[in-house]
């Protein structure tokens, strides 16, 4: 599936402690796993190493079948 699926089970959201040049402060993706080895997770743990800053990582989760939402938070971590 899409990292931007609806139909995915999570959805990640990721917040810098400042906004960085031609990125921002957050970015948000979807997946079908807490994984904290997922290379997109890694590319924005590094950019947050390389500027400096924290990131703040928020996984919720769906608690209903798609097409109906209920996203819960289940885990958050900073980098």
């Amino acid at each position: 599936m899409s990292f931007r699926s609806p139909k995915n089970k999570y959805s990640v959201s990721l917040t810098y402690g400042k906004a960085l040049k031609e990125i921002g402060s957050s970015s948000t993706f979807t997946t079908n796993e807490i994984n904290e080895n997922d290379n997109v997770l890694k590319h924005h743990i590094d950019q947050a190493k390389r500027n400096e800053t924290s990131l703040t990582v928020v996984w919720k989760e769906n608690k209903k079948v798609y097409p109906e939402f209920d996203w819960v938070e289940v885990k958050k971590e900073t980098y």
